[in-house]
């Protein structure tokens, strides 16, 4: 990729990042933009010569070009892997393949690369993009769903559910983390004054929390029950995890935990500030 296709790339790709983190329900559309910014700048502070990160003009068939793949190396699953930040094809240019052709063409680079596999993230509005990575063999590592609720009519405003979607939102990518062991993700998600009452009494800071995921062999975590309350800039979710562990020649291991956790708004964006699990009470 050249300077003045990363610049133009760059251009349009942040604005809609913004679109969808908005649609998805994680980032409120007054602070979208300047939160894009943020965090491309964050991914990616040397431009395309950013270390690790792997930028390629899609072309078709007569040299053209027609999008952009941008993928960099990172640690996943306990293993080194090829994880895809964008994959964009030009709007006139679209269901004509080539999409297709560039993921497809990543998994030679992958095999030069050394490394074990491609992960990526898809918003869940974004069905014709399930779609495609259906078809190209890629399988789900964590499904989040979500079904709003209101109390009333008098009681329930679009202001406090638009929020509660956004804590949860977060929530959903926190436990993603968790499971992948996404060290990049968690650092941050996860607040600077963050503090864990773990359930075996243990209190751990920010630091301790993700070395302790790292070191984890969870493949799987179920949230359910969940309830929000939002005062102003905190949060706080109570729900039910069902964690599954794997275990050397055994089979898995599964806990089932009551949880709260309290979340801080700063910048416009909230991040996991307390959590506190204890074993789930008998029915």
């Amino acid at each position: 990729m050249t300077q003045p296709e990363y610049r133009a790339w760059l251009a349009a790709t942040i604005p809609a990042y913004a679109t969808d983190k908005v649609a998805s329900g994680q980032w409120a559309e007054d602070a979208a933009l300047e939160l894009s910014r943020k965090e491309y700048g964050e991914l990616l502070p040397q431009g395309p010569e950013t270390p690790e990160n792997h930028l390629f003009t899609i072309l078709d068939q007569i040299a053209v070009p027609v999008g952009v793949l941008w993928f960099a190396v990172k640690t996943k699953f306990n293993a080194r892997i090829a994880f895809v930040f964008d994959v964009t094809v030009l709007e006139g240019r679209r269901r004509q393949g080539h999409a297709k052709r560039a993921l497809l063409a990543l998994e030679d680079e992958v095999r030069n690369l050394g490394l074990t596999g491609i992960a990526l993230h898809v918003f869940g509005h974004n069905t014709g993009a399930q779609a495609l990575y259906a078809k190209l063999g890629y399988q789900p590592t964590n499904v989040s769903l979500f079904k709003p609720i209101g109390l009333t009519a008098d009681v329930s405003d679009e202001s406090s559910r638009s929020e509660e979607r956004r804590i949860l939102a977060v929530e959903d990518e926190y436990v993603a983390a968790e499971v992948s062991r996404d060290e990049e993700a968690l650092r941050r998600l996860v607040d600077d004054h963050f503090v864990f009452n773990s359930n075996n009494g243990k209190t751990l800071d920010k630091a301790a929390l993700i070395s302790n995921i790292l070191g984890m062999n969870m493949v799987a975590q179920t949230i359910s029950e969940r309830t929000v309350l939002v005062e102003g800039d905190i949060a706080v979710v109570f729900g039910t995890a069902e964690l599954r562990f794997a275990a050397a020649g055994k089979g898995d291991t599964t806990s089932v935990l009551r949880y709260t956790s309290t979340y801080v708004r700063r910048g416009g964006q909230w991040r996991v500030l307390a959590l506190q699990m204890a074993k789930r009470a008998s029915d």
